[in-house]
């Protein structure tokens, strides 16, 4: 699965990378779960640990990538936010991120959410949004062998990362200058 969902872990890791280098004021966890086609295993057990610790009134955001390589030929580059009522502000925060720093198109989803990490976040009463790249539903190779890093828009995985590092580095209070300063967002020199 590289759109689903190495795309998303694949963003896990290089924000991890970028953050070594930008510590925040805040603690930043950086988790790939397992379990999410199975039934949200690790997001379940997780977010209900922090309920049973008395942690889940510290979680200020929960941003969860999942499916973020894919971008339909010959259309706009689009991100879908999904949440619930406890997570609007947090989608508000993210637009501004895509709005300043990207050229994505946002779409929000704040009645209904369903079917990946950020659920058992929301259920739990945590703030938590998903960002998926809005083709997700149409993307031709989903759930088969086909499901290959050819198939998958670097600009698209990109764009959806900046906007997810400028809402993190916003929230966690880091500076933006670090972040961005290792131009991490430029193409691969090779």
């Amino acid at each position: 699965g590289a759109e689903d969902n190495a795309s998303g872990c694949a963003g896990v890791l290089e924000m991890a990378r970028i953050f070594t280098a930008a510590p925040a004021e805040a603690t930043v966890l950086f988790i790939c779960y397992a379990g999410e086609e199975q039934g949200l295993y690790g997001s379940f057990y997780h977010a209900s640990d922090l309920v049973a610790a008395g942690d889940d009134a510290k979680v200020v955001a929960m941003i969860n990538m999942d499916m973020i390589g894919y971008n339909q030929p010959a259309t706009a580059l689009d991100v879908e936010l999904e949440t619930g009522a406890i997570g609007v502000a947090l989608v508000t925060v993210l637009e501004d991120a895509a709005a300043q720093f990207t050229t994505l198109v946002t779409e929000s989803s704040t009645g209904f959410y369903c079917c990946s990490d950020h659920k058992p976040y929301l259920d739990r009463g945590m703030p938590a949004v998903l960002t998926i790249e809005a083709d997700w539903n149409v993307y031709p190779d989903y759930h088969s062998t086909t499901d290959v890093p050819a198939n998958l828009s670097l600009d698209m995985a990109r764009e959806i990362l900046r906007m997810n590092l400028a809402a993190v580095s916003h929230l966690a209070k880091a500076g933006l200058d670090i972040v961005f300063a290792d131009g991490f967002e430029s193409p691969a020199p090779f």
